[in-house]
């Protein structure tokens, strides 16, 4: 969404845009929107690869089947899709080397933040956020969950096949950042 407030203290307005499709987005559309303010700030969430992607497929499940049951059927059958190379365009937006190579081309350092998401819950990582932003700090209501997905268990066998799927990306984070969130590190096992 879009929202427009105002600036730590300053006065000046600010206006923010979400979505994920922008991971998907080339260099230089990246660099053009870099170029639309005087300062323009990217933060990029990084979330677990097999988590973001159970959660992308429980979303679609959701929105072509109504029940339960049928739910289930889609999402395992779109997983299992995608994990034998049947289905990429769910799978495009897994692409985490991709889409940092991208950004780090076309936006100075100093105008993007890589955050992980398993980071996000805490006054710590938000006051960080907050500061690059260039906004106050408001605590949030971090139990309050916002489009919360379906609650589907995903099973141990398709998770793995997924987390063995994903290790390229696994591997991709790892290599620009180092240390990985602990459920980061629980699904590479896996691998």
């Amino acid at each position: 969404g879009t929202g427009a407030g105002t600036g730590a203290g300053t006065g000046a307005r600010l206006s923010g845009d979400i979505t994920p499709a922008y991971s998907l987005l080339p260099a230089r559309r990246l660099a053009q929107m870099a170029g639309l303010a005087r300062t323009t700030r990217f933060v990029y969430l990084l979330r677990d690869p097999v988590e973001r992607l159970w959660s992308h497929i429980r979303m679609m499940a959701r929105l072509k089947c109504p029940d339960l049951e049928g739910l289930r059927g889609f999402a395992n059958d779109l997983a299992d899709r995608i994990v034998d190379g049947e289905e990429n365009q769910v799978s495009i937006r897994s692409d985490y080397a991709g889409a940092l190579t991208r950004l780090e081309e076309a936006v100075p350092e100093s105008d993007r933040k890589i955050l992980f998401y398993e980071h996000l819950f805490g006054d710590d990582a938000i006051r960080e956020l907050c500061a690059f932003l260039g906004i106050g700090f408001h605590k949030p209501a971090y139990d309050k969950r916002v489009h919360g997905g379906v609650a589907l268990k995903l099973d141990a066998a398709r998770r793995g096949a997924m987390a063995r799927y994903l290790a390229p990306q696994y591997a991709a984070v790892r290599d620009r950042f180092g240390a990985l969130p602990q459920r980061w590190q629980d699904n590479m096992v896996k691998v």
